[in-house]
């Protein structure tokens, strides 16, 4: 089968494409559209035996060619809806950076916006280890949008400024429709975030051409450990945020600050989310295993608190809980396959505390033989 497009359709085509994927020049983008058409052609065709070219097909097509997400294209808002639940399934504490995300969420793509400006912009600032880069990545992956990631610690300096612009307009033209996490916003170079203002406030970045690119299809998170001392110190206390409030702006410009959507507070762990926590990745490693060798892990409940009662800590947040869990769970299989004998497709593994003052491991297999080890914690 052949693609016929009319004059009519080339046109509407170019006016859609051009608000979808506005950073990329003619007729790279249109091309694009036209490729998309003939694989839904032959998807068509090929399963009810016809093709009906409308604007709605046109539409989807230069939708899907600007990388917008399916969700999206059939508005199927359920992805919303279910947005909270889906990232609190894999995420532990936040509550004011889970809330503010998904509020963000619903209201930039559900919304019925009607500005230029990105989809959604926010501050995750607090300790490190707290989650700010995890619920990053969280976001994009249940939005459906792909993750970029940009090191601002590389841009400290001016002479760093062209190759800044010219990462961004490379990622502006090739993913229009992203989550944008700039990591360290308070290491980058002074001119950084001036160009990054503009981005805020208007959703357009310009290139070292002065040529803007436009950013309405992407959410924005910039992360900082700016104030957390602060939050740190006075993490009891009820007027932390407005402690906090005034530590940011110890290091940024209320201008640059009040551009943002939202700035969430990330707060130090407490000692049941540690809990939780340990909880939680234990049983997706659980999963992980599962799912890569088919083995069914059981782990006794006291090596969750002695898991939450070694690791926490205020300096380097669930990094050490995500460590000790990997260390335990890896060094027991390890050692058990060495010493023991190779673990089977369907072996039922049973992990269990011996000594919590020794840090002293059993780990079992159903049918099969067990190994004491010792882990240093």
């Amino acid at each position: 089968p052949q693609l016929k497009l009319t004059e009519p359709h080339v046109n509407y085509i170019k006016g859609i494409i051009g608000y979808y994927q506005p950073n990329k020049p003619e007729p790279q983008r249109s091309l694009a559209v036209f490729k998309e058409l003939l694989t839904m052609m032959e998807d068509a065709i090929a399963e009810n035996g016809q093709f009906v070219m409308d604007k709605a097909t046109l539409k989807a097509a230069s939708m899907k060619a600007a990388q917008v997400p399916d969700w999206i294209i059939a508005k199927d808002f359920s992805v919303l809806k279910d947005l909270p639940g889906n990232i609190r399934s894999r995420f532990i504490g936040q509550t004011e950076a889970v809330d503010g995300v998904v509020r963000l969420a619903r209201i930039g793509y559900g919304g019925g916006r009607t500005d230029e400006k990105p989809v959604a912009s926010i501050m995750f600032a607090g300790p490190t280890g707290t989650g700010k880069t995890y619920l990053s990545k969280l976001l994009a992956k249940n939005l459906g949008l792909k993750l970029i990631t940009m090191d601002m610690t590389t841009y400290r300096s001016s002479v760093s400024m062209d190759r800044f612009l010219d990462v961004m307009t490379d990622n502006l033209t090739i993913n229009p429709h992203a989550v944008y996490v700039f990591e360290e916003i308070d290491k980058a170079n002074v001119q950084v975030l001036d160009r990054l203002y503009f981005l805020l406030d208007e959703g357009i970045f310009y290139d070292r051409n002065q040529k803007p690119m436009y950013a309405r299809g992407c959410y924005v998170v910039m992360t900082t450990n700016a104030g957390y001392d602060v939050i740190v110190k006075n993490r009891d206390k009820d007027n932390v945020r407005e402690l906090f409030e005034l530590a940011l702006l110890d290091r940024f410009r209320p201008s640059f600050l009040n551009r943002f959507d939202e700035i969430a507070m990330f707060r130090p762990f407490t000692d049941p989310e540690y809990v939780d926590m340990a909880k939680l990745h234990i049983g997706l490693k659980a999963s992980g295993m599962k799912e890569t060798y088919n083995w069914n892990l059981n782990v006794d409940d006291n090596i969750h608190g002695l898991i939450a009662r070694e690791s926490r800590s205020l300096t380097f947040g669930a990094r050490p809980t995500l460590r000790m869990i990997n260390g335990i769970l890896s060094l027991g299989v390890t050692n058990y396959q060495i010493e023991k004998a190779p673990l089977e497709e369907g072996s039922t593994i049973q992990l269990d505390l011996v000594s919590e003052e020794d840090k002293r491991f059993k780990l079992s297999v159903e049918g099969g033989d067990s190994l004491e080890f010792q882990v240093n914690l």
